[in-house]
């Protein structure tokens, strides 16, 4: 009897919560983010300090512990630690569509801000020079130069990792050894502060660092899937051209210093450069600042792109959730946007230029 009060309880406040958001947002026209409220009290953070996620389900956010531990006897039925080989959530069809070829579908109908999936990266990502001194190379986590184990001083390439061991997801470790820092990136930095006393280029090898390294750990870690993604081989311009020259040029130096017998041909480098430049995401923290860029699970890499997309995606260090941003029917294609860019016409060239194709979304389908 006492358990059913509490659950009926427990419903009656989070409809309320529910209602109330609902009706803030009406008036006030604005959107909320999913989940921006804690679970136990229904209450926005209180401060800029953001909420704290469930660390085994990862979809509910509290407070702090005491909240947390408050939640626990409801949250306890419900709670699942979502398994590393099977990231969806929820049902999702990769479908043939004419004029898109590959694309994602809602198995199944999809409340607004509900999670839809959670995908983890096929290979470590890379972090951007800017956050190289600050967040732990691996998982992303900020970490302090004095709870850090220290991996290269370079200043072209300083690398640091969680001092406690890091926890990288299990999907993309499983030919990794478990030690806090890995051979692999070991040998990775070594070769990198080599080639960056001797590399020429057109481009600055600083800021081409970042697709030359995650082209080396794709190949170096034998990642196959790369082969089904999309890739658009001769859609370059001429600045494109010089630019990949100049990475490809770099990912050879990089085997040449650490594992010459894995040195991939260059056709290999072109499939794996055109597979990151358009499948990949460029991973942000939860203030919006750029961290790096990762590839990540199937079917991440089949959504396709629409300027009113009924997703959107939030990262947890490097792990990538989708959530609806409105009802989703199922059978419905599953969308995320490509571009944040407000003028219209902008938008359909940048789209044009940087993944080769017009969008024809309902917000586009008008214009010339």
């Amino acid at each position: 009897m006492h358990t059913s009060m509490a659950n009926w309880f427990c419903l009656r406040s989070e409809l309320l919560v529910a209602l109330v958001s609902h009706v803030w947002d009406q008036k006030s026209g604005m959107q909320r983010e999913p989940f921006e409220v804690c679970g136990a009290c229904g209450l926005s953070p209180k401060s800029a300090k953001p909420l704290l996620r469930c660390t085994r389900c990862k979809s509910v956010f509290y407070h702090d512990k005491k909240c947390q531990r408050a939640h626990y006897r409801i949250h306890r039925k419900v709670c699942r630690d979502p398994s590393p080989t099977s990231p969806v959530r929820r049902r999702l069809d990769v479908v043939y569509i004419e004029g898109k070829g590959q694309a994602v579908r809602a198995g199944e109908f999809i409340a607004k801000a509900q999670e839809i999936a959670v995908f983890e990266p096929l290979v470590p990502p890379v972090l951007i020079r800017q956050r190289r001194q600050t967040h732990c190379a691996l998982c992303f986590d900020i970490v302090s130069l004095s709870e850090a184990i220290v991996v290269s001083t370079n200043p072209k390439y300083p690398t640091i990792v969680c001092s406690h061991g890091c926890k990288i997801p299990k999907t993309s470790t499983r030919s990794l050894p478990e030690d806090c820092v890995p051979s692999w990136l070991t040998d990775e930095v070594n070769a990198v502060a080599r080639v960056l006393q001797s590399f020429y280029a057109p481009n600055s090898p600083v800021e081409i660092l970042p697709t030359a390294i995650l082209i080396f750990r794709i190949e170096l870690l034998g990642i196959k899937t790369i082969d089904e993604m999309q890739s658009h081989e001769a859609s370059l311009s001429k600045e494109g051209s010089i630019h990949y020259q100049a990475i490809s040029g770099l990912v050879q130096q990089l085997f040449l210093m650490s594992y010459p017998s894995k040195l991939p041909s260059p056709e290999r480098i072109t499939l794996i450069h055109n597979a990151i430049k358009y499948n990949s995401f460029s991973i942000v923290s939860s203030v919006g600042e750029a961290l790096g860029i990762g590839l990540y699970q199937h079917p991440a890499y089949r959504i396709n792109h629409s300027c009113v997309p009924n997703t959107r995606q939030t990262f947890t260090r490097t792990t990538l959730h989708l959530y609806a941003n409105r009802d989703i029917a199922s059978g419905e294609e599953i969308c995320i946007s490509y571009c944040d860019a407000d003028n219209a016409i902008e938008r359909r060239q940048f789209l044009k230029d940087e993944y080769c194709f017009n969008c024809r979304c309902q917000l586009c389908s008008g214009l010339k």
